[in-house]
């Protein structure tokens, strides 16, 4: 299970309009200190499903970089049941200011496969820059972008993108977003589908919003707009279900607890 593109779901979960509606602004932010979403993630192949790991949402406030910060944290593992054929540990952080969500700080660290991987991000506002460091078991690259607005850190862009009203998007607008994804610039899109009702297993039933992204061709996806995202229909604006098309079978993230939440769960209708 690469966890690196599970995280990547999120990244395109809801993050529609960034540059072409909204210019980055923030008129409310739909999470709090204390946040926490917890996903269920399997894999289906035809008539079988293997419940390979979870995938963790975590929001805490902290004073760091002479700031008031909220420290954004993703975490994903294999469960230990699943590790003999493919373990995984992934972690994610990222520390934004709470104004604006703009980064100061982002690193992952990964080991999927028994693999080593790593990467840090320093976002240096005051001279345009943000500093790269890439590291794998073969190499370590050092890199300079340039820093732009609406430019994210996978997990900031998540946040960032539960701020946007998706209310005046028009049935099957398709929107483009840019991020930093494994030291480079890279551009996605998604495509805004409508509401539907989700029904998540052991929670309830869920007014949702939904959208299609397009997917980075790599190991797990051949590429295209296989991946659909359903996200609660109220202030919270966070997923209860993400699956996408691989190349054998699909994956599925599946939302199994939250807490701390900003605002009531007015999306679910049957509990």
């Amino acid at each position: 299970m690469n966890v690196q593109y599970l995280i990547s779901i999120w990244i395109t979960f809801i993050c529609f309009g960034i540059k072409a509606q909204t210019g980055c602004e923030i008129s409310n932010k739909p999470f709090q200190d204390g946040e926490l979403l917890t996903y269920n993630v399997s894999y289906d192949w035809g008539f079988i499903t293997l419940n390979a790991g979870e995938v963790v949402f975590e929001v805490n406030e902290e004073n760091k970089f002479d700031n008031r910060v909220y420290h954004l944290e993703g975490t994903g593992r294999t469960y230990e049941n699943y590790d003999w054929m493919y373990k995984v540990r992934d972690k994610y952080d990222t520390w934004v200011d709470t104004t604006d969500l703009s980064t100061f700080l982002f690193y992952r660290t990964a080991n999927e496969g028994g693999k080593k991987y790593a990467n840090y991000y320093t976002f240096n506002r005051e001279i345009d820059s943000i500093y790269t460091k890439s590291i794998t078991e073969k190499e370590t690259v050092y890199d300079t972008l340039a820093y732009e607005n609406c430019l994210f850190d996978v997990l900031s862009l998540v946040y960032y993108c539960r701020t946007i009203d998706f209310t005046s998007l028009e049935l099957n607008q398709k929107i483009p977003l840019t991020l930093i994804l494994d030291g480079k610039r890279t551009e996605i899109y998604v495509r805004y589908l409508g509401t539907e009702l989700q029904e998540i297993e052991d929670i309830g039933t869920f007014n949702t919003v939904k959208f299609s992204a397009l997917l980075i061709e790599g190991a797990m996806f051949s590429g295209g707009e296989d991946m659909y995202i359903w996200l609660t229909d109220d202030k919270n604006r966070f997923p209860v279900r993400v699956q996408a098309d691989i190349l054998i079978g699909s994956v599925n993230a599946i939302l199994k607890e939250y807490s701390s939440l900003k605002y009531p769960l007015t999306s679910i209708i049957n509990e």
